[in-house]
Protein backbone atom coordinates (compact mmCIF):
# COMPACT_ATOMS: atom_id res chain seq x y z
CA UNK A 1 0.00 0.00 0.00
CA UNK A 2 1.06 3.71 -0.73
CA UNK A 3 0.61 6.12 1.57
CA UNK A 4 -1.13 9.60 0.41
CA UNK A 5 2.80 11.49 -0.16
CA UNK A 6 3.38 8.67 -2.53
CA UNK A 7 5.53 6.60 -0.21
CA UNK A 8 5.45 2.65 0.35
CA UNK A 9 3.35 1.99 3.95
CA UNK A 10 5.47 -0.71 5.32
CA UNK A 11 8.32 1.20 4.56
CA UNK A 12 7.34 4.54 6.23
CA UNK A 13 5.97 2.62 9.23
CA UNK A 14 9.47 0.82 9.78
CA UNK A 15 11.56 4.20 9.62
CA UNK A 16 9.13 6.07 11.68
CA UNK A 17 9.63 2.90 14.51
CA UNK A 18 12.92 2.70 14.32
CA UNK A 19 12.94 6.91 15.19
CA UNK A 20 11.13 7.01 18.13
CA UNK A 21 13.15 7.08 20.54
CA UNK A 22 10.00 6.37 22.81
CA UNK A 23 9.28 2.64 21.48
CA UNK A 24 9.40 -0.42 23.70
CA UNK A 25 10.61 -2.15 20.13
CA UNK A 26 14.78 -2.42 18.84
CA UNK A 27 15.46 -1.42 14.80
CA UNK A 28 15.72 -5.10 14.36
CA UNK A 29 11.92 -5.42 16.42
CA UNK A 30 10.73 -2.90 13.72
CA UNK A 31 10.98 -4.60 10.69
CA UNK A 32 9.87 -7.67 12.61
CA UNK A 33 6.35 -6.49 12.85
CA UNK A 34 6.46 -3.99 10.30
CA UNK A 35 6.82 -1.06 12.16
CA UNK A 36 3.68 -1.16 13.95
CA UNK A 37 4.49 -3.65 16.84
CA UNK A 38 3.27 -3.26 20.47
CA UNK A 39 3.73 -4.90 23.74
CA UNK A 40 0.77 -5.45 25.78
CA UNK A 41 0.91 -5.42 29.77
CA UNK A 42 -1.53 -7.37 31.20
CA UNK A 43 -2.83 -9.68 34.65
CA UNK A 44 -1.97 -13.15 33.86
CA UNK A 45 -4.91 -14.16 35.87
CA UNK A 46 -7.42 -13.02 33.59
CA UNK A 47 -6.53 -15.17 30.80
CA UNK A 48 -8.56 -13.43 27.95
CA UNK A 49 -7.43 -9.80 28.44
CA UNK A 50 -3.89 -10.72 26.51
CA UNK A 51 -6.38 -11.02 23.30
CA UNK A 52 -8.71 -8.23 23.91
CA UNK A 53 -6.39 -5.81 24.52
CA UNK A 54 -4.31 -7.10 21.37
CA UNK A 55 -8.28 -6.92 19.43
CA UNK A 56 -8.40 -3.10 20.87
CA UNK A 57 -5.23 -2.13 19.71
CA UNK A 58 -5.57 -3.39 16.40
CA UNK A 59 -8.43 -1.51 15.62
CA UNK A 60 -7.04 1.46 17.26
CA UNK A 61 -4.40 1.41 14.61
CA UNK A 62 -6.61 0.19 11.32
CA UNK A 63 -8.80 2.99 12.38
CA UNK A 64 -5.92 5.44 12.23
CA UNK A 65 -4.34 4.40 9.00
CA UNK A 66 -7.42 4.30 7.87
CA UNK A 67 -8.58 7.22 8.67
CA UNK A 68 -11.76 5.96 9.33
CA UNK A 69 -13.30 5.45 13.24
CA UNK A 70 -16.22 2.93 11.48
CA UNK A 71 -13.58 0.23 11.52
CA UNK A 72 -13.99 -2.55 13.82
CA UNK A 73 -12.51 -5.54 14.59
CA UNK A 74 -14.48 -9.09 16.86
CA UNK A 75 -12.64 -11.00 18.66
CA UNK A 76 -13.46 -14.13 19.56
CA UNK A 77 -11.74 -16.84 21.74
CA UNK A 78 -12.47 -20.45 21.61
CA UNK A 79 -10.38 -22.00 25.10
CA UNK A 80 -9.18 -25.37 24.89
CA UNK A 81 -10.86 -27.82 27.28
CA UNK A 82 -9.14 -28.22 30.95
CA UNK A 83 -7.08 -31.22 30.89
CA UNK A 84 -6.36 -33.48 33.65
CA UNK A 85 -3.46 -32.68 34.57
CA UNK A 86 -4.19 -28.82 35.18
CA UNK A 87 -7.98 -30.12 36.72
CA UNK A 88 -5.77 -31.83 39.36
CA UNK A 89 -3.10 -29.34 40.07
CA UNK A 90 -6.66 -26.82 40.79
CA UNK A 91 -7.79 -29.20 42.97
CA UNK A 92 -4.60 -30.17 45.02
CA UNK A 93 -4.67 -25.59 45.08
CA UNK A 94 -8.03 -25.24 46.34
CA UNK A 95 -7.20 -28.33 48.90
CA UNK A 96 -4.25 -26.58 50.29
CA UNK A 97 -6.27 -24.04 51.13
CA UNK A 98 -9.15 -25.68 52.67
CA UNK A 99 -6.70 -27.57 55.15
CA UNK A 100 -4.78 -25.11 56.04
CA UNK A 101 -8.03 -22.87 57.03
CA UNK A 102 -8.99 -25.80 58.99
CA UNK A 103 -5.56 -26.62 60.12
CA UNK A 104 -5.18 -23.01 61.63
CA UNK A 105 -8.61 -22.80 62.94
CA UNK A 106 -9.56 -26.14 64.57
CA UNK A 107 -7.03 -26.18 67.54
CA UNK A 108 -9.09 -22.42 68.92
CA UNK A 109 -11.66 -25.33 69.66
CA UNK A 110 -9.09 -27.18 72.17
CA UNK A 111 -8.23 -23.82 73.15
CA UNK A 112 -11.69 -22.96 74.15
CA UNK A 113 -12.06 -26.26 76.29
CA UNK A 114 -9.45 -24.95 78.84
CA UNK A 115 -10.84 -21.67 79.66
CA UNK A 116 -13.54 -22.88 81.54
CA UNK A 117 -11.17 -25.33 83.37
CA UNK A 118 -8.87 -22.99 84.32
CA UNK A 119 -11.46 -20.01 85.10
CA UNK A 120 -13.06 -23.09 88.02
CA UNK A 121 -9.78 -23.65 89.20
CA UNK A 122 -8.50 -20.13 89.42
CA UNK A 123 -12.02 -18.95 91.30
CA UNK A 124 -12.17 -21.80 93.29
CA UNK A 125 -15.61 -23.12 91.92
CA UNK A 126 -13.71 -26.54 91.69
CA UNK A 127 -12.06 -26.60 95.34
CA UNK A 128 -15.85 -25.73 96.48
CA UNK A 129 -17.57 -28.33 94.31
CA UNK A 130 -15.17 -30.92 96.00
CA UNK A 131 -15.87 -29.94 99.21
CA UNK A 132 -19.79 -30.02 98.40
CA UNK A 133 -19.41 -33.86 97.69
CA UNK A 134 -18.68 -33.91 93.97
CA UNK A 135 -16.16 -36.65 92.81
CA UNK A 136 -13.67 -35.81 90.48
CA UNK A 137 -14.17 -38.56 87.93
CA UNK A 138 -17.97 -37.15 87.91
CA UNK A 139 -16.37 -33.76 87.47
CA UNK A 140 -13.75 -34.84 84.62
CA UNK A 141 -16.38 -36.77 82.92
CA UNK A 142 -19.34 -33.81 82.43
CA UNK A 143 -16.75 -31.79 81.46
CA UNK A 144 -15.30 -34.05 78.98
CA UNK A 145 -18.90 -35.05 77.59
CA UNK A 146 -20.09 -31.54 77.71
CA UNK A 147 -17.26 -30.17 75.71
CA UNK A 148 -17.79 -32.85 73.24
CA UNK A 149 -21.70 -32.34 72.72
CA UNK A 150 -20.15 -28.45 72.24
CA UNK A 151 -17.74 -29.73 69.85
CA UNK A 152 -20.35 -31.31 67.61
CA UNK A 153 -21.44 -27.59 66.41
CA UNK A 154 -18.91 -26.78 64.27
CA UNK A 155 -17.97 -30.84 63.35
CA UNK A 156 -20.68 -30.66 61.41
CA UNK A 157 -20.98 -27.52 60.27
CA UNK A 158 -17.53 -28.09 58.77
CA UNK A 159 -18.66 -31.23 57.33
CA UNK A 160 -21.73 -30.03 55.61
CA UNK A 161 -19.95 -27.20 54.16
CA UNK A 162 -17.39 -29.61 52.55
CA UNK A 163 -20.14 -30.89 50.68
CA UNK A 164 -22.26 -27.87 50.08
CA UNK A 165 -18.88 -26.67 48.53
CA UNK A 166 -17.98 -29.41 46.90
CA UNK A 167 -14.46 -29.88 47.51
CA UNK A 168 -13.88 -32.99 45.98
CA UNK A 169 -10.91 -33.16 47.65
CA UNK A 170 -12.11 -34.10 51.18
CA UNK A 171 -15.35 -35.94 49.91
CA UNK A 172 -14.24 -38.04 47.00
CA UNK A 173 -14.54 -41.95 47.44
CA UNK A 174 -11.12 -42.35 45.52
CA UNK A 175 -8.57 -43.77 48.67
CA UNK A 176 -11.22 -43.62 51.84
CA UNK A 177 -10.61 -39.75 51.04
CA UNK A 178 -13.88 -38.93 52.65
CA UNK A 179 -14.18 -41.81 55.62
CA UNK A 180 -10.50 -40.62 56.03
CA UNK A 181 -11.61 -37.15 56.76
CA UNK A 182 -14.79 -37.73 58.49
CA UNK A 183 -12.71 -39.66 60.95
CA UNK A 184 -10.49 -37.25 61.81
CA UNK A 185 -12.37 -34.90 62.26
CA UNK A 186 -14.78 -36.72 64.44
CA UNK A 187 -12.47 -37.76 66.63
CA UNK A 188 -10.49 -34.61 66.87
CA UNK A 189 -12.96 -33.25 69.52
CA UNK A 190 -12.58 -35.66 71.89
CA UNK A 191 -8.56 -36.15 71.74
CA UNK A 192 -8.29 -32.37 71.66
CA UNK A 193 -10.34 -32.28 74.78
CA UNK A 194 -8.39 -34.51 76.40
CA UNK A 195 -5.20 -33.33 76.11
CA UNK A 196 -6.31 -29.68 76.87
CA UNK A 197 -7.38 -31.02 80.36
CA UNK A 198 -3.29 -32.24 80.67
CA UNK A 199 -1.44 -29.09 79.67
CA UNK A 200 -4.58 -27.16 81.23
CA UNK A 201 -2.51 -27.49 84.56
CA UNK A 202 0.76 -25.31 83.18
CA UNK A 203 -1.31 -22.28 82.57
CA UNK A 204 -2.96 -19.45 85.76
CA UNK A 205 -4.71 -17.29 83.60
CA UNK A 206 -7.80 -18.28 81.37
CA UNK A 207 -6.68 -15.41 78.81
CA UNK A 208 -3.57 -17.44 78.54
CA UNK A 209 -5.05 -20.83 78.21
Amino acid sequence: SVTSSGSIFDENAIETCAGNPGSYMTTEQCGQFGGIGYIVNYNFTSLHSSLLYQATADEALLRHYRNDNDYKISATIWPLPITKVEEQFTMASNSFSAWFLLVLSFPFIGGSFAIFIVTERESKAKHLQTVAGVKPSAYWLSTYFWDIMNYQIPLWTVIILMYLLDIQSFITTEREAASSTFALLVLFGPAAAGFTYIVCFFFKSPSLA
